[in-house]
Protein backbone atom coordinates (compact mmCIF):
# COMPACT_ATOMS: atom_id res chain seq x y z
CA UNK A 1 0.00 0.00 0.00
CA UNK A 2 1.70 3.20 -0.98
CA UNK A 3 1.72 6.23 1.86
CA UNK A 4 -0.40 9.22 1.41
CA UNK A 5 -0.28 12.40 3.37
CA UNK A 6 3.79 12.54 3.57
CA UNK A 7 5.12 14.79 5.64
CA UNK A 8 8.68 14.12 5.55
CA UNK A 9 11.22 12.55 3.17
CA UNK A 10 14.62 10.84 3.37
CA UNK A 11 16.56 10.49 0.29
CA UNK A 12 19.94 8.70 0.69
CA UNK A 13 21.61 8.17 -2.57
CA UNK A 14 25.10 6.73 -3.79
CA UNK A 15 25.83 5.93 -7.88
CA UNK A 16 22.69 3.76 -8.68
CA UNK A 17 21.17 3.00 -5.13
CA UNK A 18 19.13 5.04 -3.44
CA UNK A 19 17.02 5.20 -0.40
CA UNK A 20 14.08 6.86 0.69
CA UNK A 21 11.84 6.78 3.79
CA UNK A 22 8.71 8.69 4.23
CA UNK A 23 6.65 9.15 7.05
CA UNK A 24 3.07 9.81 7.11
CA UNK A 25 0.92 12.16 8.92
CA UNK A 26 -0.16 9.57 11.17
CA UNK A 27 3.51 8.41 12.08
CA UNK A 28 3.96 5.26 9.71
CA UNK A 29 7.60 4.88 8.29
CA UNK A 30 7.96 3.26 5.06
CA UNK A 31 11.35 2.45 3.50
CA UNK A 32 12.29 2.20 -0.33
CA UNK A 33 14.98 1.12 -2.08
CA UNK A 34 15.89 1.63 -5.90
CA UNK A 35 18.08 0.38 -7.90
CA UNK A 36 18.54 1.63 -11.52
CA UNK A 37 14.79 0.98 -12.73
CA UNK A 38 14.22 -1.23 -10.10
CA UNK A 39 12.03 -0.37 -6.86
CA UNK A 40 12.52 -2.68 -3.70
CA UNK A 41 9.44 -1.93 -1.25
CA UNK A 42 10.46 -2.76 2.61
CA UNK A 43 7.46 -4.42 4.86
CA UNK A 44 7.95 -2.22 8.09
CA UNK A 45 7.10 -5.54 10.19
CA UNK A 46 9.20 -8.32 8.52
CA UNK A 47 11.64 -6.17 7.00
CA UNK A 48 10.80 -8.34 3.88
CA UNK A 49 11.71 -7.16 0.58
CA UNK A 50 9.77 -7.07 -2.93
CA UNK A 51 10.64 -5.93 -6.43
CA UNK A 52 9.14 -3.73 -8.75
CA UNK A 53 10.84 -3.37 -12.70
CA UNK A 54 9.84 0.18 -12.83
CA UNK A 55 9.89 -0.12 -16.44
CA UNK A 56 6.80 -2.43 -16.97
CA UNK A 57 4.84 0.60 -14.96
CA UNK A 58 2.23 2.13 -16.49
CA UNK A 59 1.43 4.11 -13.95
CA UNK A 60 4.45 4.69 -11.36
CA UNK A 61 3.74 5.43 -7.87
CA UNK A 62 3.94 9.36 -6.90
CA UNK A 63 7.09 9.09 -5.10
CA UNK A 64 9.00 6.84 -7.78
CA UNK A 65 10.26 10.01 -10.33
CA UNK A 66 12.10 11.33 -7.45
CA UNK A 67 13.90 8.14 -6.87
CA UNK A 68 14.95 8.44 -10.25
CA UNK A 69 17.20 11.52 -10.38
CA UNK A 70 17.97 14.49 -8.62
CA UNK A 71 15.20 16.78 -8.03
CA UNK A 72 12.85 15.24 -10.94
CA UNK A 73 10.02 17.77 -9.56
CA UNK A 74 11.93 20.77 -10.14
CA UNK A 75 12.29 20.03 -14.06
CA UNK A 76 10.21 23.03 -14.86
CA UNK A 77 12.91 25.63 -13.54
CA UNK A 78 14.46 27.39 -16.60
CA UNK A 79 15.76 31.11 -17.31
CA UNK A 80 12.04 31.49 -18.32
CA UNK A 81 10.93 30.63 -14.81
CA UNK A 82 13.05 33.02 -13.04
CA UNK A 83 11.26 35.67 -10.85
CA UNK A 84 13.53 37.48 -8.15
CA UNK A 85 16.92 37.07 -6.17
CA UNK A 86 16.22 37.78 -2.68
CA UNK A 87 18.09 37.55 0.30
CA UNK A 88 16.66 35.51 3.31
CA UNK A 89 18.75 34.02 7.00
CA UNK A 90 21.99 35.76 5.34
CA UNK A 91 22.12 33.85 2.14
CA UNK A 92 20.76 34.92 -1.60
CA UNK A 93 18.33 32.80 -3.30
CA UNK A 94 16.52 32.91 -6.67
CA UNK A 95 13.16 32.63 -7.32
CA UNK A 96 11.33 30.53 -9.90
CA UNK A 97 7.51 30.99 -10.45
CA UNK A 98 5.53 28.44 -12.64
CA UNK A 99 1.83 28.07 -13.03
CA UNK A 100 1.96 25.24 -14.86
CA UNK A 101 3.78 23.02 -12.02
CA UNK A 102 5.69 19.90 -13.10
CA UNK A 103 5.45 18.58 -16.80
CA UNK A 104 2.98 15.66 -17.55
CA UNK A 105 0.02 16.76 -15.45
CA UNK A 106 -2.33 15.19 -17.02
CA UNK A 107 -5.17 14.28 -14.92
CA UNK A 108 -4.88 10.82 -15.29
CA UNK A 109 -0.97 10.87 -15.91
CA UNK A 110 1.89 10.40 -13.66
CA UNK A 111 2.48 14.56 -12.64
CA UNK A 112 -1.57 14.13 -11.76
CA UNK A 113 -0.71 14.85 -7.80
CA UNK A 114 1.10 17.55 -9.05
CA UNK A 115 0.00 21.53 -7.49
CA UNK A 116 -0.46 24.10 -10.22
CA UNK A 117 0.64 27.62 -9.31
CA UNK A 118 4.43 26.58 -7.70
CA UNK A 119 7.29 28.44 -6.39
CA UNK A 120 10.47 27.23 -6.08
CA UNK A 121 13.99 28.70 -3.57
CA UNK A 122 17.40 28.03 -4.74
CA UNK A 123 20.48 28.69 -2.99
CA UNK A 124 22.35 30.80 -5.21
CA UNK A 125 25.99 29.87 -4.27
CA UNK A 126 25.30 25.72 -4.07
CA UNK A 127 22.27 25.84 -6.88
CA UNK A 128 20.26 23.74 -4.05
CA UNK A 129 16.98 24.13 -3.46
CA UNK A 130 16.30 25.50 -0.34
CA UNK A 131 12.00 25.30 -0.46
CA UNK A 132 9.56 24.54 -2.52
CA UNK A 133 5.66 26.04 -2.02
CA UNK A 134 2.63 25.41 -3.79
CA UNK A 135 -0.75 26.35 -2.55
CA UNK A 136 -1.58 23.23 -0.50
CA UNK A 137 2.36 22.89 0.68
CA UNK A 138 5.54 23.75 1.65
CA UNK A 139 8.65 21.29 1.41
CA UNK A 140 12.35 22.22 2.86
CA UNK A 141 15.26 20.59 1.76
CA UNK A 142 18.12 19.71 4.13
CA UNK A 143 21.35 18.21 3.06
CA UNK A 144 23.51 16.48 5.36
CA UNK A 145 26.64 14.32 4.96
CA UNK A 146 26.10 10.49 4.57
CA UNK A 147 25.85 8.36 7.20
CA UNK A 148 27.93 5.59 6.14
CA UNK A 149 28.29 3.60 3.03
CA UNK A 150 24.87 2.73 1.58
CA UNK A 151 24.37 -0.71 0.69
CA UNK A 152 21.42 -2.52 -0.48
CA UNK A 153 20.26 -4.50 2.95
CA UNK A 154 20.38 -8.23 2.63
CA UNK A 155 16.32 -8.97 2.16
CA UNK A 156 16.62 -6.83 -1.39
CA UNK A 157 19.77 -8.55 -1.83
CA UNK A 158 18.59 -11.58 -2.25
CA UNK A 159 15.17 -10.53 -3.91
CA UNK A 160 17.35 -9.28 -6.70
CA UNK A 161 19.41 -12.21 -7.00
CA UNK A 162 16.48 -14.41 -6.80
CA UNK A 163 14.77 -12.08 -9.48
CA UNK A 164 17.91 -12.17 -11.63
CA UNK A 165 18.12 -16.23 -11.67
CA UNK A 166 14.08 -16.39 -12.65
CA UNK A 167 15.12 -13.78 -15.29
CA UNK A 168 18.07 -16.37 -16.51
CA UNK A 169 15.52 -18.89 -16.07
CA UNK A 170 12.87 -17.63 -18.10
CA UNK A 171 14.27 -15.77 -20.78
CA UNK A 172 14.50 -18.02 -24.13
CA UNK A 173 17.84 -17.79 -25.76
CA UNK A 174 17.60 -17.66 -29.91
CA UNK A 175 20.63 -17.53 -31.85
CA UNK A 176 20.66 -14.71 -34.22
CA UNK A 177 20.09 -15.76 -37.90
Amino acid sequence: MPPTAIVKATVEKSAELRRVTLQTASGQNFEFWAQGAYLFSMDPKTQSAAIVDMRGVSSPVAFYTEMQGDFEDLRWLSPETFSASISEKGRKLLVFRSEKGAENSSPDGPGANRMYGVKAFIDDESRLPVRVETASTVSHYEFIPPSGELVLPESCRQEWERFQKYLLETTVNTPAR
